[in-house]
């Protein structure tokens, strides 16, 4: 089960890609289940289109349901309403639960659940659209980065999301309002390591660690933008690449595992999720 690529707000920023690189998932899935002897549908959903999946769903009956479903573009929450119902028809789903889709796409539900929890995380300030006063300066030292609250994908962050001054962030928390229909998450740059760790469960099992890391011209902000992820043709493209298993002291290793594994028993319980960690000014990973 995967959403079908439609032209949206995404393809509008030109930030397609992302949202048909479901598409190569699904290829992926379905070529390891023929290779093994497995029969396999494909059920793309489309917005409006959740009666018709559990309609199919229930002609079909399979044994186990691979759930590769993204969201609908704009409609941030639909990623967890999906697995929800998925969860509702009895039959095993792959991934994580729906209640975790449906905070996890939230960074300021996520941000508070880790706070309260002890668990470190870049300080931060949400600004909801308002036309009608102009924007406060953040309770926050520059630079911070600016992203929009309820995508992921890196969707809407560029170099231009690193802000130094007030002007900067300004410009574009309001461009966040603007393109993605959303509220602004201004947050705390952390200029340290970056790293991101797959973790399953249960029983619990952490993977190597990766690192992300940047050969960008000096000047060029060290940030995991679209256009690193997405755009082949783009330096920022060039300039990033994944180093696994990150080179690492064992402290190091150990802290980065505890907290991932930590994080994803707190807040996501069974299934799979990549945990994205970077570390502050002193190393402390957040």
């Amino acid at each position: 089960v995967y959403n079908e690529p439609l032209p949206g707000a995404f393809e509008a920023a030109g930030e397609s890609t992302a949202v048909a690189s479901v598409l190569d998932a699904v290829s992926a899935v379905a070529e390891a289940l023929r290779s093994r002897g497995y029969s396999y549908y494909l059920l793309p959903v489309k917005p409006g289109g959740c009666n018709d999946m559990l309609r199919r769903l229930s002609r079909l009956n399979p044994g186990i349901i691979f759930n590769l479903f993204e969201g609908f573009d704009r409609d941030p929450d639909s990623e967890g309403r999906v697995a929800r119902l998925l969860e509702k028809t009895g039959i095993a789903v792959t991934g994580a639960p729906s209640g975790p889709l449906t905070d996890c796409i939230n960074k300021v539900k996520t941000k508070s659940r880790l706070r309260s929890l002890g668990l470190p995380t870049a300080d931060w300030q949400l600004y909801q659209p308002c036309a009608a006063m102009q924007l406060p300066a953040p309770a926050l030292p520059f630079p911070c980065v600016v992203k929009p609250l309820e995508t992921d994908a890196s969707h809407g962050l560029t170099e231009r999301s690193l802000v130094g001054n007030l002007h900067e962030m300004r410009e574009q928390v309001e461009l966040v309002h603007a393109r993605y229909g959303q509220s602004a998450l201004v947050e705390e740059f952390l200029p340290g390591r970056e790293f991101n760790i797959l973790v399953m469960g249960p029983p619990l099992r952490l993977f190597s660690v990766a690192e992300i890391c940047y050969s960008l011209p000096e000047g060029k902000p060290q940030l995991l933008t679209y256009a690193s992820k997405w755009e082949e043709d783009d330096e920022y493209y060039a300039a990033t690449r994944v180093q696994c298993p990150a080179q690492l002291s064992d402290a190091d290793a150990r802290a980065i595992e505890n907290l991932a594994a930590r994080t994803f028993v707190e807040l996501v319980g069974r299934g799979y999720a990549r945990i994205d960690m970077r570390a502050d000014s002193s190393g402390e990973i957040n």
